[in-house]
């Protein structure tokens, strides 16, 4: 008995004698983590151990932020494979991989190593990633965090034209490396002090960011997404809602336009770094992930056939001809969206009356003014070239000035006149 005793307690007192060379953030093959123990990143923010969720029983390995006030988990090994007691071990098994060991022996959660190791070790670094190293090569066996992408668009020198949010801020402060090596984009906290969380929310479909706030151990919201319906990657369709900047443009770079107009496939096209003014971003196929943002992006250049650029000009030009000498005049375009804004969506509360060719409402614009819309019929029977004569015709007839045509709306299939509203008693 004696003998066993001594066997017993020798690789105990060489246990303990390691994790002091060692440090507590890091194991080796010749060491475990039995329940009960944990390893903490060297700046002290994040665990590695055994847990219980909640008010359950079983054991899971997982990481979590140390000095949160709510213990919060951000990653978790044998999810699956729970344990039912206190006998959870892990270590390093003799082919350099992970494996959780519960009663008996039996393996529950393992990790498959492709590359061979002579002195592998087990750290958990700063960043609360959990990761397996050959000590004598560096080389990376295995890691405990997966790395997650998200769509922000195209780099174009100060921030992602995807997601204008993604800016220098006092809280964050962002990096973009791109090389003919690699290609990676980084954002740290400006104050060490404070701790992070970006989370995916499946049951949510959110993505919210989380820190801390000066002396507080409670994470706090900082931004989430989607902050609208499209947000979410080709839920409003093929050029479901975007938008187009006409009128005259000098291109910083006419290789960029020439590069897409040579290409029968390229549907439209962009900086990708204003900062330096160089470098084109091109798409291909339908424009499924198109936003205009309130503020922030950046101009997209759109391919489109000579027709429909008829429909989306900035003005409309009316050729008049008054007392003998000919004069262009700009009719104003309104966006629909003005136009559906002012008119509280085309409510029956602003009808105004109907005739032959659609009804007629009144809107009232963001600067106060009250407009009365004529809103063509679709089943009238009028076309967009009728239209556009109609609108010639109002102006040539009488000034626009006089009958007081404010200017129009042709977006899609709606066609609308503008008018500056006049009361009846006017």
């Amino acid at each position: 008995m004696g003998v066993l005793s001594s066997m017993f307690v020798i690789p105990n007192l060489l246990f303990f004698f390691f994790e002091t060379t060692y440090g507590i953030d890091s194991i080796t093959s010749t060491q475990s983590l039995a329940d009960g123990n944990t390893l903490v990143s060297k700046d002290g923010n994040f665990e590695l151990g055994f847990f219980s969720p909640g008010s359950s029983k079983n054991r899971y390995l997982g990481i979590w932020y140390k000095n949160i006030q709510d213990k919060t988990v951000v990653w978790v090994a044998n999810r699956d494979s729970p344990i039912n007691d206190s006998s959870g071990i892990l270590m390093i098994n003799s082919t350099a991989s992970l494996v959780i060991l519960s009663q008996n022996k039996s393996v529950v959660w393992s990790t498959s190593s492709l590359k061979q190791a002579q002195t592998p070790l087990l750290q958990l670094l700063d960043t609360g990633n959990l990761v397996l190293t050959d000590e004598k090569s560096e080389a990376y066996l295995f890691q405990g965090t997966s790395k997650n992408t998200i769509r922000t668009g195209p780099w174009n020198g100060f921030g992602f034209s995807g997601s204008p949010g993604l800016k220098p801020n006092p809280v964050y402060a962002f990096t973009f490396v791109y090389n003919q090596d690699e290609v990676y984009f980084m954002f740290t906290l400006k104050d060490k002090s404070l701790l992070s969380r970006a989370v995916p929310n499946q049951t949510t479909s959110m993505f919210q960011a989380f820190h801390t706030e000066g002396n507080s151990t409670k994470l706090e919201v900082y931004s989430a997404l989607p902050i609208d319906r499209c947000d979410s990657y080709g839920v409003c369709g093929a050029y479901g809602r975007y938008y187009i900047h006409m009128g005259e443009h000098k291109y910083e770079s006419q290789g960029m336009q020439g590069k897409c107009l040579s290409n029968c496939s390229c549907t439209a096209y962009t900086n990708s770094d204003i900062k330096e003014g160089i470098g084109c971003a091109i798409w291909f196929g339908d424009l499924l992930d198109i936003k205009q943002f309130p503020d922030g992006g950046q101009d997209l250049y759109i391919r489109m056939h000579p027709s429909e650029l008829e429909k989306l000009e900035n003005n409309v030009m009316i050729d008049q001809n008054i007392e003998g000498q000919r004069e262009d005049q700009e009719l104003p375009l309104f966006n629909l969206t003005t136009i559906v804004a002012a008119t509280n969506n085309f409510s029956s509360n602003n009808k105004l009356g109907e005739g032959g060719f659609g009804p007629v409402y009144k809107g009232t614009l963001t600067d106060g003014q009250e407009i009365a819309v004529k809103r063509l019929s679709r089943g009238s029977g009028q076309g967009l070239s009728e239209f556009k004569n109609e609108v010639m015709l109002i102006a040539k007839l009488q000034h626009r000035n006089l009958v007081r045509l404010l200017g129009c709306c042709i977006e899609g299939e709606e066609n609308m006149l503008i008018y500056e509203y006049m009361p009846n008693e006017a």
